[in-house]
């Protein structure tokens, strides 16, 4: 009967990646700890999920108060990559701010049952003198927690703190497979530094006898990258991080803006693709083609809504794919509401917030202007058929 049930498509992947981390929270007796990694492999997007996200698809007015978030807690950051509009921004002002331990709190507490959380933003978490404080206080509330890194500012001790904490998920960012294409994209970062810190992971995994965190790679997919995605494939088979496990590998788009333009592809080649997946089939890899211009959706099928963004001044907006397009004070502009100053409750439930849910999703109907653009999905076909619709802040 196991046998039969482990046949359902998607099942035995995901015993596969996840029994081990369940079992692990099961024997610190942490029930809740164990349901809520559970809840966010079945529900976030993010990790893979989003297996019952066609019910508030479909019927938008059915959607619960938000379960899942991604907050931006520092927008400092010693590098200078290319395709980051961090690089780009030209209010020097926007570089150098940090949320504090307290206003981190504030907002956590405004969501009640929140399961998941990536604490991530336009900057490096490390450099952010609270984050080991936010982290803490996230573990101490059973919630799954994950953030993004490139690895550089790890070492022994900082890996020690992670492992301590349970942090679930850590997102790598690893734009190449050579220190040559590294270094002229990830400018300020250490290729050798990177792997180094890798190997320590993997090291302090084994000692403490824990799956966690595990480790997720991300590509960014550029002109001057993108004929290293099958040796990237095998580079990170071949580190074996997740001890055995299946390893996720996910290559997006290009989130461009006027100043990263010349960085666009425009298709990965056939080639690429087939030799990346060949690669990744052997190395135990699970390859994962996102919003890249070959498979771009439609924003009917979009329900990263379900996760709101919080910006470094509260700012609360749709999702974080409408991050990244170098225009911050204009998301500022036509935020839904700021945390800093009201509940999000009170924003959750206001008639604006609610005509945007609804319209996201509708096949037939104008595109919601804070859609607009959006990188993660495709707009353009609903808005030339459609239109956009006002966005009535009243």
């Amino acid at each position: 009967m196991i046998k039969n049930f482990r046949k359902i498509k998607g099942v035995k992947r995901f015993f596969d990646k996840h029994f081990d981390e369940v079992f692990y929270f099961l024997k610190k007796r942490r029930f809740v700890k164990a349901y809520n990694l559970i809840w966010s492999q079945l529900w976030v997007r993010d990790l893979d999920g989003g297996k019952f996200d066609w019910i508030f698809r479909r019927f938008p007015q059915l959607a619960p108060y938000p379960k899942e978030i991604e907050i931006e807690i520092t927008t400092r950051c010693y590098m200078k990559c290319i395709m980051c509009e961090h690089t780009h921004w030209k209010d020097e002002n926007y570089r150098s701010q940090d949320m504090n331990f307290e206003q981190f709190k504030s907002i956590i507490n405004q969501f009640p049952h929140l399961r998941y959380i990536n604490v991530t933003g336009e900057g490096t978490g490390f450099l952010n003198k609270d984050f080991f404080k936010m982290l803490d206080y996230l573990n101490k509330k059973n919630v799954n927690t994950m953030f993004v890194e490139n690895f550089d500012l790890f070492d022994e001790e900082k890996i020690k703190k992670i492992i301590d904490l349970d942090v679930e998920r850590i997102e790598v960012s690893l734009d190449a497979a050579t220190e040559d294409t590294y270094k002229n994209i990830r400018i300020g970062a250490k290729w050798d530094r990177v792997m180094e810190n890798l190997k320590k992971m993997r090291e302090m995994k084994i000692k403490h006898k824990t799956p966690f965190p595990y480790i997720f790679f991300r590509l960014i997919a550029m002109k001057n990258n993108v004929h290293e995605i099958p040796a990237l494939a095998r580079l990170i088979g071949e580190l074996d991080i997740n001890l055995g496990k299946i390893t996720d590998f996910q290559i997006v788009g290009l989130l461009s803006f006027p100043e990263i333009e010349h960085l666009n592809v425009e298709n990965i080649s056939e080639q690429i693709i087939k030799e990346a997946d060949s690669i990744a089939k052997e190395m135990n890899i699970n390859l994962i083609w996102s919003h890249t211009s070959n498979n771009c959706s439609s924003n009917n099928f979009c329900a990263k809504w379900l996760q709101p963004y919080i910006m470094i001044d509260g700012s609360a907006i749709l999702d974080c794919a409408l991050m990244m397009e170098n225009n911050r004070s204009q998301l500022k502009r036509t935020s839904l509401g700021n945390l800093f100053n009201q509940n999000f409750r009170e924003i959750w439930d206001s008639p604006r917030y609610q005509r945007i849910r609804k319209g996201i999703n509708k096949i037939n109907g104008p595109v919601p202007k804070l859609c607009e653009g959006c990188r993660g999905y495709d707009t353009k076909q609903r808005e030339k058929l459609f239109g956009i619709m006002s966005d009535n802040k009243n």
